[in-house]
C-alpha cells in the first residue's frame, strides 16, 4: 500500500495482526492470496480490514475456478491475474447522484405523502381512544446506525403498545409479535410505517435504497456472528433494499446479509430504481414488506 513508513522485508504478522498492520503502515491496498483451505474466512477478512478503515482496496488471486468462470474483473500486479473488490460505493460522481436523487425524492415525497400521513396519524390516535391499551405518540423514535457507524434517531409510524421493550429490554421483533396494535399491522405488512424515515433521508442520515439500519444493541452481536457485516456500514442506510423485497421479515442475520452484499457489490442508480419499483409495487398492492 501506499505509505510514507518503509515496512521491513520480513513477515510482519499473521492475519490475526491484520487491524494492527494496517494502522501501522497505513495501507491503502491488501492483496489477499488464501489457500483453499482459508478461501471461506475470506470475507472475515475483508470484514476486519473495513473495521480498521474504509479506505483499503482488496485485491484478491483468484483460484482456477474463479477464472474459469468469467464473472471476474482483472488486473494486473507483478504479472499476477487479481480481482478486485467492488468500490462503487467510493465514486465520487456515484455518490453525489444518489445523494440528490435522494433530496429530490424525498422531498417529493413529503409533499405528496403529508395528506396520507395525517390520516394514518388520525387513524393511530383513534385506535388509542377505542383501545387505551395502545394509546401513545404518533412517532416512534428509535436509535440506530449510519454510514460509518454514526448513530441517528429512525422516525417511524408507531405500531407497538407504548413502551414495549420497558420489561424486556431491546429484542427482535416478530410477525406474531404481541406488542404490535392493530392498525400496526397493517402499516407494517404495506411497509407504511416507515414513510417518516423519507425526513431521515432528506437529512443526510439514510439513503433511499440500502442495507437497513441496524440497532446499536444488535449490530455488536452481529459483528460478531459475521465479520463481514461491517461491510454494510460503508454506505448510507436505506428506506429499502434487496432483503426487504426478496427475504423475510425474520430472516437470519446471515440470509439478509447476503441481499446486503449483493446490493454492494452490484450497486448502480438502476439497480435502485428497480428495488424502488419494486418496493412501490408491494405498497399499492398490499403485499408484506420484508
Amino acid at each position: 500500500g501506499q505509505s510514507s513508513v518503509q515496512p521491513p522485508s520480513q513477515l510482519l504478522g499473521n492475519v490475526h495482526d491484520i487491524d494492527q498492520l494496517i494502522s501501522d503502515y497505513r495501507i491503502s491496498e491488501l492483496v489477499v492470496a488464501p489457500e483453499p483451505e482459508e478461501r471461506i474466512r475470506l470475507l472475515e477478512l475483508v470484514g476486519l480490514c473495513e473495521e480498521v478503515s474504509d479506505k483499503v482496496s482488496i485485491r484478491l488471486h483468484p483460484d482456477l475456478s474463479e477464472l474459469y468462470m468469467g464473472k471476474v474483473t482483472l488486473t494486473d500486479l507483478a504479472g499476477l491475474p487479481l480481482v478486485e473488490t467492488p468500490e462503487r460505493w467510493r465514486s465520487g460522481f456515484y455518490l453525489a447522484f444518489k445523494r440528490i436523487a435522494d433530496i429530490v425524492v424525498s422531498l417529493l415525497g413529503l409533499i405528496v405523502l403529508l395528506i396520507p400521513g395525517l390520516v394514518i396519524a388520525l387513524w393511530i390516535k383513534i385506535e388509542g381512544t377505542l383501545w387505551p391499551n395502545t394509546q401513545g405518540p404518533i412517532f416512534f423514535e428509535q436509535s440506530r446506525l449510519g454510514r460509518r457507524k454514526k448513530p441517528f434517531r429512525l422516525l417511524k409510524f408507531r405500531t407497538m403498545i407504548h413502551q414495549a421493550e420497558v420489561e424486556s429490554g431491546p429484542v427482535m421483533a416478530r410477525d406474531d409479535d404481541p406488542r404490535i396494535t392493530r392498525v400496526g399491522r397493517i402499516l407494517r405488512r404495506t411497509g407504511l410505517d416507515e414513510l417518516p424515515q423519507l425526513w431521515n433521508v432528506l437529512r443526510g442520515e439514510m439513503s433511499l435504497v440500502g442495507p437497513r439500519p441496524e440497532r446499536p444493541e444488535f449490530a455488536g452481536r452481529f459483528l460478531e456472528q459475521e465479520p463481514v457485516y461491517a461491510l454494510r456500514f460503508r454506505i448510507r442506510p436505506g428506506l429499502t433494499g434487496l432483503a426487504q423485497i426478496h427475504g423475510h421479515y425474520d430472516s437470519s442475520v446471515a440470509s439478509k446479509l447476503r441481499y446486503d452484499l449483493v446490493y454492494l457489490a452490484n450497486i448502480t442508480p438502476l439497480m435502485d430504481a428497480k428495488i424502488l419499483f419494486r418496493t412501490l409495487h408491494v405498497i399499492l398492492t398490499g403485499k408484506k414488506l420484508k
